[in-house]
């Protein structure tokens, strides 16, 4: 075992190391599992699209915890909702000790609420610079590398809705979609030479629908089981 600080934490540490904070938000009257409503005033793609009248405005905004910068006396993170993301600042003086406490305890892949006004930093950055602070899920497991995201081709398929998370804007992952999407047609058309041909017929039978863990579940995959019968062609 190698003695080296800063080895990466297995994903066993890491889960612990969530569930020791959740614990922690617990004992401070923080549960997040407890939290059934937090009303968000802005989506941020709006906040960026109004930036010019909306600077200094009070907003409320709330979204998946991407990355996180702890410097000390403050903190950085970006969240992210289905219209694009966002950077949130956080002070400890602004948010005393339990409440900055709170902004240390979060991890990649939580949903955070954040109250507070819109700036610019002195890089010129967007951000909201927070009042409150409100963790509405904590997340047990980590999220893929920052940069690499889902590596392993093989997962990205079978944990489709990681990969999606880790796409860094809502339009590439939009246009990753279309562009799969796409390929159906294009290869039906190109192989079967009369077009994409229907997966039933009117005397058809009904299709199989397969589920994890029964005896039809040879491939482990759940939807339908699409057999088509030959295409009956008038003459």
């Amino acid at each position: 075992m190698t003695s080296n600080p800063h080895e990466e934490l297995t994903l066993t540490d890491q889960i612990q190391s969530r569930l020791a904070k959740l614990e922690r938000l617990r004992e401070m009257g923080r549960d997040p599992f407890t939290v059934e409503r937090f009303d968000r005033t802005h989506a941020l793609q709006e906040i960026h699209d109004r930036f010019a009248e909306m600077e200094n405005s009070d907003v409320a905004v709330a979204g998946r915890v991407l990355s996180m910068r702890d410097m000390g006396k403050a903190a950085f993170f970006h969240i992210a909702d289905q219209t694009g993301r966002l950077q949130i600042y956080a002070r400890k003086d602004d948010l005393g000790d339990q409440g900055f406490e709170a902004v240390r305890m979060l991890d990649t892949g939580d949903f955070a609420g954040v109250t507070g006004f819109v700036f610019r930093t002195r890089t010129g950055e967007l951000s909201v610079r927070v009042e409150s602070l409100r963790l509405l899920v904590k997340s047990l497991r980590p999220l893929p590398d920052k940069w690499h995201g889902l590596a392993d081709t093989e997962a990205r398929y079978r944990q489709r809705y990681v990969d999606l998370i880790m796409i860094r804007t809502f339009e590439e992952a939009t246009l990753l979609e279309m562009a799969e999407h796409a390929t159906v047609p294009v290869i039906n058309g190109s192989t079967r030479g009369h077009g994409e041909l229907p997966a039933l017929q009117t005397r058809g039978a009904m299709p199989k629908w397969i589920v994890p863990g029964s005896r039809s579940s040879e491939a482990g995959m759940f939807g339908r089981q699409v057999t088509p019968e030959p295409a009956r062609r008038k003459a």
